[in-house]
């Protein structure tokens, strides 16, 4: 498996995996009007935020998973249910991670659903709050989260 840069081309097939997650494993932890707003918004996150966030795939035989960064802050991390427990999600944090310390940060922050949760905290972040907003026409609970990096600096 190899995480590289998002490209143009790559874009329908992340459309895909995204939706394919939010109904699978979103849908569990969140009422069907949520995951309608989810389905509407997340799956074009990475086209339509490239010019301020930077966006990488995992990609073996074909694309797994997609992560995006914005400063340091963890944003649009789907892996394709298929192939959850494999490690993808793991090593796309991970790159992620490692350029923020790179880049001098100490601290690495997310937005993280209900269903992400156990990931992060089994990763090491911890939550700061708990915070809901308005998702179409239901409410959408997120937990913000932190986690101490060592910097490479």
């Amino acid at each position: 498996m190899i995480i590289r840069s998002i490209k143009s081309t790559d874009l329908e097939k992340v459309e895909q995996i995204i939706k394919k997650a939010i109904l699978e494993t979103n849908a569990k932890d969140y009422p069907r009007q949520v995951i309608d707003f989810m389905l509407q918004v997340d799956p074009f996150q990475p086209r339509n935020t490239a010019n301020e966030r930077e966006y990488f795939v995992a990609e073996d035989q074909d694309i797994r998973g997609v992560i995006g960064l914005k400063i340091n802050e963890v944003k649009t991390l789907f892996v394709d249910p298929a192939y959850h427990g494999k490690g993808i999600g793991s090593s796309l944090l991970s790159h992620v991670e490692s350029m923020i310390s790179t880049r001098g940060f100490e601290m690495s922050k997310v937005y993280s659903s209900v269903s992400a949760k156990s990931f992060y905290k089994k990763h090491g972040y911890a939550i700061i709050h708990k915070d809901s907003s308005a998702a179409g026409e239901g409410i959408m609970i997120r937990y913000y989260m932190e986690k101490k990096l060592r910097t490479k600096n």
